[in-house]
């Protein structure tokens, strides 16, 4: 069953929260969290979990590095549901395959603590924050054209989350930037308290 726009876990996570009219209560047990977002390469996947497991050591971090299957960075949340709805995913794949842009490079090379929520320790993005703001805005129009409606509050850092349940680490700069050309979009299906994700659609980004 569709839910209303979600609080999703994490500080400023995602871009978008969708949600049709009117609003329904959330489920009191959520098993899909569905959203687009858009994957590290393999090689900045590899790289960025041994910079969670170095920084999990320096500061005794007591969560788990994130596998690199799992590391991704959120663009727009459609939603949390208890089942996965067909109409609304239907939707979802439509609108990811009606975005036009080209492809684009990133660059993340801070190491920074989240404060509150889960306390998470992410990668931040020094290159290509404009595209992804870009990109956010795409995904943004073609849902609404279907019949959703954005959440403005929600804001967007670009970032990746590497250990969840960590304790504040300071900023610290990579010594070496991870980068990777940004060639598709994907529609992620994260089964909740499971570790895994479905990739329900892929779209190569062309201009």
């Amino acid at each position: 069953m569709p839910i209303g726009a979600s609080a999703y876990p994490g500080p400023q996570q995602l871009a978008f929260d969708f949600y049709r009219v009117p609003q329904r209560p959330l489920p009191k047990r959520a098993t899909d969290n569905l959203y687009f977002a858009v994957l590290p390469d393999p090689e900045a996947a590899r790289r960025m979990t041994e910079v969670g497991a170095r920084f999990r050591e320096r500061y005794d971090l007591p969560g788990r590095v994130h596998p690199a299957h799992l590391l991704h960075i959120s663009l727009a949340h459609v939603g949390l549901f208890a089942g996965l709805p067909a109409p609304i995913v239907s939707v979802a794949r439509r609108a990811g395959a009606a975005i036009r842009m080209a492809p684009f490079e990133v660059s993340f090379d801070r190491v920074i603590g989240f404060s509150g929520g889960q306390h998470s320790l992410v990668l931040r993005c020094a290159r290509g924050d404009g595209e992804f703001t870009e990109l956010r805005k795409a995904i943004a129009g073609t849902m609404l054209r279907a019949g959703f409606r954005a959440d403005p509050s929600v804001g967007l850092t670009p970032h990746v989350t590497l250990v969840y349940n960590g304790l504040t680490v300071p900023p610290t700069m990579l010594d070496q930037p991870i980068s990777w050309t940004v060639r598709e979009l994907v529609l992620v299906d994260s089964l909740q308290g499971r570790s895994r994700h479905v990739h329900l659609g892929r779209w190569p980004l062309q201009a």
